[in-house]
């Protein structure tokens, strides 16, 4: 694979930044410039790394390990948030960082005997980092047809799979983190490239497929075999996923997006329809509101316990693709209840959100992300007065005497210092960008949130 072109030094650029109605504008812009000056700081990242693991020794079971070429915990992702650095800064020399840690990525990635094309640890995490950096294809020409090729390959033999397999699949096959869902969500942003988009063609019409299904048990469920050894004695007749990065809101979520990008394809309003069917019936309420768990087991008719309110399981990645499928077939009523759900977890007091690390998968920064698409696409004022709230408690939660700013913790876990994006400080720096309007609208493009 070719390494990534050397890049000239950038010109100064300037971003139009427009700060939230808080007290704390001032001190979220100040935060966002010194996190973004520890990241600029290869061997800080480094120490970082070594850090983590350390922290993380007695909780390996919730420890993501670092992988160079990774986007979730590795050299792709902070190449991507040094793209939209890049972008909205007058400050020089984002790009070069980028290319750096691109470069990096490309040689972990070729380190590795295989990859899977998935977005959070395959290939085309590594192929979004690039298309970021990009300036709008300008740059990394080679390096991007190179990778593409592999992801497209990759996405045929997995859409055929999956288009044969009609007795339950791993979720890992279609889900945003390593399956279908996140590499559709790549080629997605490719714009007008054709051979991308009959690549998300083929993604598209193997996800519409697992909306059918007998026996009252979609396509897309997960069979115990398929599950881990907890969770094949939780779930021993095999579960359903409602999350946004696993579950069945994944794939409403891309059919969605496409569909509001100008890629229909045969089926797909009667896909979504299904699965939004499915997540309705699903639903629960508690005190405030709408809600859903985390996983529905088959089989048991007990119900299940409401999830954490966070970005990959629970109302809010829930809530958003609710919302977009609601603006695609179009279909009020989703979008009521979308509205309903999102309501609710701002009615529970913080605690009770069950999201008490600062960062974007499982914390704050995840939730706060999907409330600023909330805050852009409706008129209800919840959304800003939410958005504010959740900035200011995202900086309540700053700890400069930290390596980068933040850590991640697990409700009561050891807070370890994690450098990805995933679970680490960059994603909550992508999120404060994006709080004070000094980041590109589709900084949302890996989360599945535009």
């Amino acid at each position: 694979m070719d390494a990534p072109e050397s890049v000239a030094p950038a010109k100064p650029m300037t971003a139009e930044i427009a700060y939230p109605a808080s007290a704390n504008a001032g001190v979220i812009r100040q935060v966002v410039v010194e996190m973004a000056a520890r990241l600029a700081s290869p061997d800080l990242v480094q120490i970082s790394v070594a850090a983590a693991a350390r922290q993380a020794a007695s909780d390996r079971l919730r420890f993501t390990r670092w992988q160079d070429h990774s986007l979730a915990q590795g050299y792709s992702g902070l190449a991507l948030v040094c793209g939209y650095l890049d972008r909205a800064f007058s400050e020089n020399g984002w790009d070069r960082i980028g290319h750096d840690y691109l470069r990096q990525a490309v040689a972990g990635l070729e380190r590795l005997p295989a990859v899977g094309g998935g977005l959070w640890g395959g290939v085309a995490g590594v192929a979004m980092a690039t298309d970021v950096l990009s300036r709008g294809g300008q740059r990394y020409a080679g390096l991007s047809a190179q990778l593409d090729a592999a992801i497209l390959a990759w996405a045929k033999t997995t859409a055929h799979g999956l288009c044969r397999d009609d007795c339950g699949l791993p979720v890992a096959r279609f889900d945003l983190i390593s399956g279908l869902v996140g590499v559709g969500c790549y080629l997605l942003g490719r714009g007008n490239c054709e051979t991308a988009r009959h690549g998300l063609r083929q993604v598209l019409s193997a996800i519409v497929a697992l909306a059918d299904g007998e026996a009252g048990l979609p396509r897309w469920f997960t069979p115990p075999q398929y599950l881990d050894a907890a969770n094949r004695a939780r779930f021993p007749r095999g579960s359903l996923n409602c999350g946004l990065a696993h579950g069945v809101p994944g794939l409403l979520a891309l059919l969605a997006l496409a569909e509001l990008n100008g890629v229909a394809v045969r089926n797909g309003a009667t896909a979504m329809r299904r699965f939004a069917d499915w997540l309705t019936l699903t639903s629960q309420e508690d005190e405030y509101g709408p809600t859903w768990p985390a996983i529905v087991p088959v089989g048991v008719r007990e119900q299940p316990s409401r999830s954490r309110d966070g970005w990959c399981y629970g109302s809010p990645g829930v809530a958003r693709a609710l919302w977009l499928a609601g603006q695609a077939i179009p279909d009020k009523s989703m979008q009521e209840l979308s509205v309903a759900a999102m309501k609710a977890v701002f009615a529970r007091p913080a605690a009770a959100r069950n999201i008490d690390s600062p960062t974007f998968c499982h914390g704050v920064a995840g939730l706060l992300g999907v409330t600023l698409q909330f805050a852009r696409d409706s008129s209800d004022t919840c959304f800003a007065a939410a958005t504010v709230s959740l900035s200011d408690q995202l900086i309540e939660l700053y700890e400069p005497s930290s390596l980068l700013g933040y850590r991640s913790r697990e409700r009561g876990r050891v807070a370890i210092d994690q450098p990805g994006l995933l679970d680490g400080s960059p994603g909550v720096l992508l999120v404060l960008m994006a709080a004070i309007g000094g980041i590109a609208e589709d900084w949302g493009r890996p989360f599945l949130l535009r």
